[in-house]
């Protein structure tokens, strides 16, 4: 009888040590997916701050190109009235 409760005893005992283990293991792998959570948060933050800015860039750079056009187009029509108006 002694056997049997030392048995019991020893059963329950790694059951708490097993549970134990159990609980440290889920904290730690807790704690690791919110670090991987905020990591990733953390990315996806800089990656759209990265991809806004070069939007700006893109525009920017549109912007320019337009007013290049636009400014050569102005200059080609003035050229073109200025021609028409020079006798021949």
């Amino acid at each position: 009888m002694e056997d049997r409760k030392r048995s019991i005893q020893d059963s329950f005992d790694h059951a708490t040590d097993t549970n134990k283990l159990a609980d440290r293991k889920l904290d730690e792998y807790n704690k690791r997916i919110a670090n991987v959570e905020a990591e990733s948060r953390e990315i996806i933050k800089n990656a759209k701050i990265r991809a806004e800015a070069q939007a700006n860039d893109i525009i920017e750079e549109a912007n320019a190109t337009a007013a290049r056009i636009k400014e050569k187009k102005r200059s080609l029509k003035s050229r073109g009235s200025k021609l028409r108006l020079c006798p021949r």
